[in-house]
């Protein structure tokens, strides 16, 4: 009967353009959809959470580091191993530098490259207005309909794989990726890592950008289950367990995923939440 009730009120409140795109915005809060603010979001409660399992030996990733906020987030919530900053272009790990050493922290590597599936130099795309450096990809995001103004430079890609053979690093505890994009290829970077279960946690940032490389969900879900990891939304009181179908494709703009190595998920024990 309720069912009824509610079929017949979604019909009629579907000719009300202001009732319908209320509706959206209580279905995109519920998805935690579009929700960049740290404070909110649940990104913050995870930074809480690697800082409080972190010790001397844990090791950060933080891949499209851009200026540093979330790496100088992290530090600030307590987080206490090595830190790794990428970023492709020398200003922003400028900003980086200057954000981990006014937080008096000595334990990080800067390293200026892109972050792919190969090595090799590429067309990376810069916005020209610095408040949109956030945008900045591998992918120029005119071709799916931005109209941001942009500069190409070519930059040096690099591996995970390789990467962290250079620096000597055989585990990473926590590896954030931001990379407007490209992060299925990152992940198809680090094969030797993953296949090695070398990595406990990964947080991916999933969106429009990813249209440019022309990857849907399904394809870093499917890559991802082959590594033995299980997918969650990261909503703001937890991690939400993903369940993926091709419905699921379209229902997200902007989202973050946290992505829990099986052997590692006892870490979450608390903050996993009921579907």
């Amino acid at each position: 009967m309720l069912i009824q009730v509610a079929y017949v009120f979604a019909n009629f409140a579907s000719g009300s353009y202001f009732l319908t795109q209320f509706a959206r915005r209580v279905v995109q809060v519920y998805d935690n959809d579009c929700n960049a603010d740290m404070e909110k979001n649940g990104e913050r409660m995870l930074q809480n959470l690697i800082a409080s399992t972190s010790d001397g030996n844990s090791v950060f990733f933080d891949v499209g580091a851009n200026v540093g906020d979330w790496s100088a987030a992290l530090i600030k919530g307590g987080y206490v191993g090595r830190l790794v900053a990428i970023d492709p272009l020398s200003k922003n790990l400028s900003k980086v530098r200057e954000k981990l050493t006014a937080h008096n922290y000595p334990n990080f590597d800067l390293c200026e490259c892109a972050v792919s599936d190969r090595v090799e130099n590429k067309k990376f795309f810069i916005n020209t207005d610095p408040a949109l450096s956030g945008h900045d990809s591998l992918f120029d995001m005119r071709s799916i309909g931005y109209k941001e103004g942009v500069d190409c430079v070519e930059v040096k890609c690099t591996t995970l794989d390789e990467l962290a053979k250079q620096l000597n690093i055989s585990k990473i505890n926590f590896l954030k990726i931001d990379v407007e994009g490209n992060e299925l290829s990152v992940l198809k970077g680090a094969k030797s890592l993953l296949s090695q279960g070398s990595i406990d946690f990964i947080q991916i940032e999933f969106g429009h950008a990813a249209r440019a490389a022309r990857v849907y969900l399904h394809d870093i879900v499917q890559f991802v289950n082959e590594y033995n990891y299980k997918i969650f939304v990261i909503k703001p009181t937890g991690f939400l367990p993903l369940d993926f179908s091709p419905f699921t494709e379209n229902r997200y703009s902007y989202i973050n995923f946290l992505l829990a190595r099986d052997g590692a998920l006892s870490v979450l024990n608390g903050h996993i939440l009921k579907k």
